[in-house]
């Protein structure tokens, strides 16, 4: 039996209810796309659905001096927090026991339940030949020696659910109950919830949150979705939920930041709810909480008068556009602003969702503030006239539309002040943070107007 694949997404898919007996092989192609130029794009996230698969010569002859330049072959190492390649510094099989070592197998085999990095020059279409996996797997012992991110992979000839049969999966509260998937054709991770499929023979992130705990991939979370890979906008979005996309068009990738009401969910790390920020290639764009925590899915209890910051970095392009979807799955009487910080200018996305900025080297990195808040006039001018505090290069930068005159005061968290000074008819400041580190409160008092804001000096 061969279940095929080709360039045109029409793949084939099967779900096998019971044992398998008998003799023969399963064939489960899966055709993959090469990575053309730059090195953004081409890579894949794979895994097998066959047990006993070589790695070697199907998907890379390790057996050649040096290995072919055609074809890029890794895994994620959470111990070492590097992706371990399977060639050696001057081309050959990285053999050996160390950790760093891709194996100290002759012929390693794909793990079953694993991912695995790869590209290819060329678009080919590579075989799985095997046994069906058609039992649960268990993933046993997975370390928090750093962040805690293992690169699994789903081992069914069929799409699977992510942690929808959630006493299936086990991962309680040692997982973050989001997992990530690569998504090619931004070059970056896209966050998928519980209930979202993961395509087959696809690679996928977990992050485990407690050291030497498992999980389980169940058969009962198999499902038929002939996704090759996750392409852009992949994700349905649920009721009061926003995506923030910033993408750039010199090397074609994007980066997604989701903000999603839970009433369930505290303004703080919610495991069952948030994400951690994982980098790919893209500009990095993510939501900031209070303690610098990098989420690219934050949950919040409401958007009543909110605030949050975000995190950009940029990669080689100049040119962004900051694209909101999903306005329209809130309350119609919530308007949701995106302040720039660098430019000190605020657009109401519920009349243009589209942002579009620059970004030079240097430039600060919690530029942008999100603002929630009821429609109307008033609200707008508030939001625009509002001042800006932020931390860049060491300092505490102030800015505000209309001139400010006042005094300016620095507190830490025990409400100790640490430092006060004054403005005269300035729209701009800045305080040098000097030693000072960790989170503290800027308060701002103008005309007998008092504004606080906490920021983080890192």
């Amino acid at each position: 039996m061969t279940i095929e694949s080709n360039s045109s997404g029409d793949d084939g898919s099967l779900i096998i209810k019971g044992a398998v007996s008998g003799s023969g092989d399963m064939n489960v192609q899966r055709y993959i796309a090469g990575w053309g130029t730059g090195d953004q794009h081409g890579w894949h996230l794979l895994s097998s659905p066959v047990s006993s698969q070589n790695i070697s010569t199907v998907f890379v002859d390790i057996t050649a001096s040096p290995i072919s330049s055609n074809v890029d072959f890794y895994r994620w190492s959470e111990t070492e927090n590097v992706w371990i390649n399977i060639k050696k510094s001057d081309g050959n099989y990285n053999q050996g026991t160390a950790s760093t070592n891709f194996s100290n197998d002759a012929s390693p085999l794909f793990s079953i339940g694993t991912g695995y990095l790869i590209a290819y020059s060329s678009n080919l279409t590579k075989t799985f030949m095997g046994t069906p996996n058609v039992a649960d797997v268990t993933i046993s012992s997975l370390s928090k020696t750093n962040d805690g991110w293992h690169l699994l992979g789903n081992p069914y000839q069929s799409a699977l659910l992510w942690n929808n049969t959630t006493a299936d999966w086990g991962l309680g509260t040692n997982f973050s109950t989001t997992a990530k998937i690569w998504n090619e054709s931004s070059a970056s991770y896209t966050d998928i919830s519980s209930g979202n499929p993961i395509p087959i023979m696809q690679g996928f992130m977990v992050q485990c949150l407690t050291a030497s705990s498992s999980l389980t991939i169940p058969t009962s979370d198999r499902t038929h979705n002939t996704t090759q890979w996750y392409k852009n906008s992949s994700i349905d979005l649920s009721k009061n939920t926003l995506k923030l996309i910033v993408s750039e068009t010199e090397n074609n990738t994007a980066q997604e930041s989701i903000i999603r009401v839970n009433t369930n969910a505290t303004d703080e790390f919610d495991s069952k709810f948030d994400s951690h920020f994982l980098a790919g290639f893209a500009p990095q764009f993510y939501s900031v909480l209070d303690d610098g925590t990098a989420l690219s899915t934050n949950a919040i209890p409401s958007v009543s008068s909110k605030t949050i910051s975000f995190s950009f970095v940029k990669n080689s392009a100049m040119e962004y556009d900051i694209k909101a979807e999903g306005i329209e799955t809130f309350d119609n009487n919530v308007a949701v602003y995106l302040t720039d910080l660098k430019t000190n200018h605020t657009q109401k996305l519920n009349d243009n969702p589209v942002y579009h900025f620059t970004a030079g080297e240097g430039d600060i990195q919690e530029r942008f503030e999100l603002h929630f808040g009821p429609v109307g006039i008033d609200n707008h001018k508030s939001v625009e006239n509002r001042i800006n505090v932020f931390t860049a290069n060491n300092q505490i930068e102030i800015r505000s539309k209309l001139p400010l005159n006042g005094v300016v005061q620095v507190y830490n968290i025990t409400g100790q002040l640490i430092f006060k000074t004054s403005i005269h008819n300035q729209s701009s400041a800045s305080i040098n943070a000097g030693s000072l580190k960790g989170i503290v409160i800027v308060s701002v008092v103008d005309n007998n107007k008092v504004f606080n804001q906490k920021v983080l000096i890192k």
